[in-house]
């Protein structure tokens, strides 16, 4: 049985698992009555709500501190973390996007000093990720949407930084210290920068490579391991998602051949990210899979590839449907994802926008199918929507999520 205890707002701290809302669920801002408290803007939100109290589970997370179950204090990160204040989606989107951008011409820049053999300007690396994470710590779900729709035209840049956001997002889920979080989104953006040192017209060609090619396509690992050296990076977590996010579970990969847990926890989240951003990205040779697609691919190479124990955390986080997924109801209806629920990955809230049974369009709505009572109660997600094909119908996704009540 579960050790609850009823709390006040003002005991309410990072850590604390909710395990009821002391109000109707229409009447908070969080899609889910059962949560862990991740940082003080969920604490600032519920308060913002007029929420006076609720009860915590002191088995899954914090207890009050006077209680005989407390845990030792927060540490600095988590404290510095708390004091972060909220802001709002239509907001924080604004700033994510900007962020995104500048994130793009850094990395531009550095595989452009890393091509010519210069020196890194880590600083600014840090610098970014440092403002990303803090995107992160505001409101979450502003970067989420952004690295879901981000356009990945050309390869390794922009892949980079795909990496280093869903890296991001991934450590911020699972709660951990602001530093961590950065070094993971450094580690994201550095992962391929051995790139630089294969020629371009191997790295640029199109279909498949010969194996003489693909040989010298793996040397990157080896080059980015020099640039690390040359430049002084020393960060157990950037090294292991740059050296090890080609290695396999099962012992099939590269460079070392390196097999279960001598793979470090950031190599294998790396790999499995990695191996996700390139089979959902538009290539020369291929079209990106869908995200639903991508993670029954990625479900697969669990089972031999991948710890399936990891892949788990990784999709728990990401969900089945990310945000910005097209999916047809069994209502016939059409909607976007907004997020998704912990408790069922295949019951999101979503944005209903169209109607394909009467062939009209419907005032954006918001529906949370997670709720198993009331007026959507049997609707669910029947399957993806290919966005493409609904083009003269479909909204700009980031409004129409914003614009949803």
């Amino acid at each position: 049985m579960p050790k609850l205890r009823k709390i006040h707002i003002d005991q309410a701290m990072v850590g604390m698992f909710v395990a009821s809302l002391d109000c109707d669920w229409t009447a908070h801002p969080f899609w889910l009555s059962r949560f862990c408290l991740r940082n003080a803007a969920q604490i600032d939100m519920l308060r913002q709500e007029g929420i006076q109290s609720f009860y915590i589970d002191t088995e899954k997370g914090r207890d009050i501190p006077h209680a005989t179950s407390a845990p030792a204090p927060a540490s600095n990160t988590a404290t510095k973390k708390s004091q972060v204040r909220a802001t709002p989606l239509s907001h924080e989107l604004g700033l994510a996007r900007d962020i995104v951008l500048r994130t793009e011409a850094i990395t531009q820049n550095l595989m452009k000093d890393a091509r010519l053999g210069l020196r890194l300007d880590v600083a600014a690396l840090h610098g970014i990720s440092s403002e990303l994470s803090g995107s992160l710590d505001r409101n979450a779900l502003a970067l989420r949407m952004v690295a879901q729709m981000y356009s990945k035209d050309a390869y390794t840049f922009q892949h980079s930084v795909s990496v280093a956001l869903l890296l991001m997002i991934l450590q911020h889920y699972q709660g951990a210290p602001h530093e961590i979080v950065v070094e993971a989104g450094m580690g994201g953006l550095l992962h391929d920068i051995g790139k630089t040192r294969i020629p371009l017209q191997l790295l640029n060609k199109p279909g498949r490579h010969t194996a003489e090619e693909r040989q010298l396509m793996r040397e990157h690992v080896r080059f980015s391991q020099q640039i690390l050296d040359e430049n002084g990076i020393h960060s157990p977590i950037i090294r292991a998602i740059a050296l090890q996010h080609h290695e396999r579970f099962d012992g099939t990969g590269y460079p070392l051949g390196l097999a279960g847990g001598a793979i470090s926890v950031y190599g294998q989240q790396a790999a499995i990210i990695d191996v996700y951003d390139a089979i959902t990205s538009d290539r020369c040779y291929h079209k990106g899979l869908p995200a639903p697609v991508a993670i029954k691919k990625i479900f697969e190479l669990g089972k031999n590839h991948f710890d399936p124990k990891v892949v788990r955390e990784v999709v728990h986080c990401f969900g089945i449907y990310p945000p910005g997924t097209l999916v047809r109801l069994a209502s016939g209806k059409l909607a976007v994802v907004k997020r998704h629920a912990d408790g069922d990955l295949t019951r999101p809230e979503v944005v209903v926008f169209f109607d394909t049974l009467r062939n009209q369009r419907l005032k954006p709505e918001s529906i949370n199918l997670a709720i198993r009572y009331g007026p959507h109660a049997d609707d669910h997600v029947v399957h993806h929507e290919a966005a493409e094909h609904w083009q003269a119908l479909l909204p700009d996704i980031h409004q129409l999520l914003l614009d949803s009540p």
